[in-house]
């Protein structure tokens, strides 16, 4: 019985190492992505130091590169955005969220979605270090727009 429940343990961590990983896609990715180690790619939050800027350094990017358009003006919601960083400080993967004011699935327009990752793939992303060694990892931040307009980056 023990035997059963320890490899039913197992089982259950194996799979739960795999929950939201993100997998190459040849369609929207870039071929020439390398990863350090692919069977270990750690969640950003379990690598953040005391000192950590990471978002002051993406809220200043969205504020300074951020331009309003028109267009967008019926945009309102949550964007996420989710990537890998190598364990050189390049970011791929790239994949968002959309969530409309009442988190449901929502659609932004293609011209907003696009200048938001033109800004987030602009960012130079660090690098992180693990077990005293440079580290790959999953990033990522939330956008609510409103109207068009950045309101919170997190």
């Amino acid at each position: 019985m023990r035997l059963l429940f320890l490899a039913v343990l197992i089982n259950v961590a194996a799979h739960a190492q795999n929950v939201g990983d993100i997998v190459f896609d040849p369609k929207t990715d870039d071929p020439k992505f390398q990863l350090c180690n692919p069977d270990n790619i750690w969640q950003s939050y379990y690598l953040k130091s005391v000192q950590d800027e990471t978002s002051i350094m993406v809220r200043k990017a969205f504020a300074t590169r951020y331009t309003y358009n028109e267009v967008w003006a019926n945009d309102s919601g949550i964007i996420r955005i989710r990537f890998v960083v190598n364990c050189s400080g390049i970011a791929d993967r790239f994949r968002l969220l959309e969530l409309d004011q009442h988190l449901k699935p929502g659609h932004f327009t293609n011209a907003l979605k696009t200048h938001l990752m033109t800004i987030t793939k602009s960012i130079q992303w660090p690098t992180r270090r693990a077990r005293e060694q440079t580290v790959d990892y999953y990033h990522h931040f939330s956008v609510r727009i409103d109207g068009g307009k950045i309101e919170i980056v997190q």
